[in-house]
Order: structure tokens, then sequence, then C-alpha cells
């Protein structure tokens, strides 16, 4: 099943809030139905935001074997959207682990990426990204562990950004 970027992979796409709370017993599994799974072997999770405030959520959640993991997004003027990602594991993507990125002229992240486990990423780990006049990204990415990342593990590129306890 396919849908969004590629049609050749199934994706989760959120366009508004998401919260995937789970805990240390019972985490959450956002992962590849192959009984032997590669990475890639579907697309990720993504959620975008526009013209309005939203929350992404995560706890105690493994996303794996994506072409990306996470990528979280507030696009343009008026978008704003509240970050938590805390105690989750990435991992065996072909491509960013964590993606944060306010864009296109006005879209505001605050995150908070905290306690993660993020491994064996083919790009980049943990990637904050701002671009575009009034775009932000503001937080905390604390206390992770980022291992065998094919780029960078922790990337943080744009015209404003503000991030603290890096």
């Amino acid at each position: 099943q396919g849908s969004g970027n590629n049609v050749d992979r199934s994706e989760l796409i959120v366009n508004g809030s998401l919260s995937a709370v789970g805990t240390e017993e019972q985490p959450i599994e956002f992962t590849s139905s192959s009984a032997s799974p590669v990475k890639g072997d579907w697309h990720g999770i993504r959620v975008v935001t526009t013209g309005t405030a939203q929350t992404v959520t995560m706890d105690y959640s493994t996303v794996s074997y994506g072409a990306f993991g996470i990528d979280i997004r507030a696009d343009g003027a008026g978008a704003t959207t509240t970050v938590s990602i805390t105690n989750c594991t990435v991992e065996q993507t072909l491509g960013t682990g964590i993606f944060v990125g306010g864009i296109n002229g006005g879209g505001q992240v605050s995150a908070t990426i905290t306690d993660n486990r993020v491994l064996n990423n083919d790009s980049v780990g943990i990637y904050a990204y701002a671009h575009g006049t009034g775009s932000t990204v503001t937080g905390t990415i604390s206390g992770n562990t980022i291992t065998n990342s094919g780029n960078d593990g922790l990337r943080i590129f744009g015209d404003t950004l503000s991030l603290i306890h890096i």
C-alpha cells in the first residue's frame, strides 16, 4: 500500500496534531510489516502544520525501517508546532532520524527532543532547520544517544535558531 511522497510505500501523514505516548513496558511501534525488514520498507511519519497551532508528543515510541523516521514541519506564516519527543528509539532509516523545521516564511517550532536513541540512520541523526523570514526553531535537544549516522549526528541549520542545552 502506498501514499504520500511515495506511492510504493505506506506512510503516516498527519496534518495536525499527533500523540503517540507509550510506556517503558509497552512502547508504541511504527515499523515495517515485513518478516525480514530492511531500511526503506515504509516511508515514515510526516507531520505538517499550516496556519494553525498544533502539538506533536511522542514518548516511549519506536520508529524503524522507514525511508526516514519522524519529519515535522511548521509550514508558513501562522503555523506553530510544539514538539516533545522523549524516550524514543528512531533507527534503521534511509534518511534522517528526527527532523524538525520551521519553513517557508513564518513556520514556528518549539522543540524538546530529549533522552532518545537515534541509531543507524543513513543521513542525519537529529536535524533542526529554520528557513525563510520569520521561521524559527527554538527549544532543547539534550540527553540523546546518536550513533552510526551516515552524515552528521546532529545538524542545526537555518536563518533563526535558538536552541539551548544542546
